[in-house]
């Protein structure tokens, strides 16, 4: 066996490089097919964004190991098993070894860090010679020492951040949540934790959780990262403004609606300073705050900062990017707060030819996560 190859897949698995990993491995499952080696071509596709209702490929894996077990493995890889109850069915060293490798890599790829390497390290202690002890140590301590020796971070920190932000932008949030913590893994140890490339990694990874909905874990890392934007640019920058109102978002996604109104309006307010009262950014907060004097009970205001929203975006943009109500849950929100006073956002807005532009796009204009 040709063991270079074999080496430069796991390496580039390490390093979060997985087009080179998924074809480096296709390469090897060419010759001859292992379960190992169809995981870790498996899990780079599910990394770089690949649906578990992709049939086409997680058929072809089956029927080319055969095996139940094996099967069932590459179903949790795929998100189609309970990653529980493969490890409950795993009788002996070997298959628990397996089992917990690969719920600890499903883990990772869906957002999960500390769960995953938790998995990863239960596998690691078992101390089996298999394929899968390779694996976890690839994804743990591999990856450690890559990060730590990596002779280019600011060229690693920029190839991963192109893949982060690739991720966000086709709503594979979860899977970009283990590339900005190692994102931020790389800025700390190339800059140390006070540093403003140091706040844009921890908003990152912040807003990579928020867009799954974890706002206990992106409120402390939007936390920090507001601190470190106040420190190296000021409150009358746009860096602070982005962080004080995606924080604001994160209070407001935990219930603190009082706390998140105050940081909005302060965001408003530095919005204003920093870019002006015509700009994207601009409208977006105001859509936030909207967002929240609605569940305040504010309606007027609400109407009147949504509204204000949406003449604003469509100054910037043209009629095409003004939100039509009923094509959106955020919409209808703000349909239903102006609604005691009588005020039809159907009424003002709605335009029939547009419809099929508008579903969702109220959501990415008010109320979306930014990625800055």
């Amino acid at each position: 066996m040709d063991y270079e190859p074999f080496e430069q897949c796991l390496w580039a698995f390490a390093r979060r490089d997985y087009p080179a990993t998924a074809r480096i491995a296709m390469d090897i499952l060419e010759t001859g097919v292992s379960l190992g080696m169809a995981q870790i071509f498996l899990i780079s596709m599910r990394r770089m964004g690949m649906s578990p209702d992709d049939d086409a490929i997680g058929q072809t894996l089956h029927e080319s190991v055969g095996d139940p077990w094996e099967s069932a493995l590459l179903d949790v890889t795929l998100g189609r098993r309970e990653p529980a109850s493969v490890i409950a069915e795993a009788d002996g060293v070997v298959r628990r070894c397996q089992a917990l490798c690969y719920v600890g890599a499903y883990l990772i790829t869906t957002g999960d860090l500390d769960a995953g390497r938790r998995h990863l390290r239960e596998c690691l202690d078992l101390d089996v010679e298999c394929m899968e002890t390779l694996i976890a140590l690839m994804d743990t301590d591999g990856l450690d020492q890559w990060s730590r020796a990596v002779p280019e971070a600011d060229k690693e920190v920029n190839r991963l951040r192109g893949n982060f932000h690739a991720l966000r932008s086709n709503g594979h949030h979860e899977q970009s949540i283990h590339i900005a913590d190692l994102v931020l893994s790389l800025v700390v140890g190339r800059y140390g934790e006070f540093h403003p490339e140091t706040g844009r990694s921890l908003n990152d990874l912040g807003m990579a959780y928020a867009a799954t909905g974890d706002w206990r874990r992106a409120e402390p890392l939007l936390a920090n990262a507001l601190q470190l934007a106040l420190l190296f640019d000021g409150v009358s920058s746009e860096a602070y403004a982005i962080v004080l109102d995606n924080l604001a978002q994160a209070k407001d996604g935990q219930g603190q609606i009082d706390a998140a109104e105050e940081m909005h309006r302060r965001a408003l307010e530095a919005f204003a300073r920093a870019v002006g009262t015509d700009h994207p950014s601009y409208a977006t907060c105001l859509g936030n705050l909207a967002k929240v004097c609605a569940a305040l009970g504010k309606h007027a205001e609400a109407e009147r900062l949504y509204l204000g929203a949406v003449d604003l975006r469509r100054r910037l943009f043209g009629d095409w990017c003004v939100p039509v109500n009923a094509w959106g849950t955020a919409s209808a929100q703000y349909e239903e707060a102006c609604s005691p006073h009588g005020y039809s956002l159907r009424r003002r807005y709605c335009v029939p030819a547009l419809r099929r532009f508008m579903s969702g796009l109220f959501r990415f204009i008010c109320l979306s996560p930014r990625i800055r």
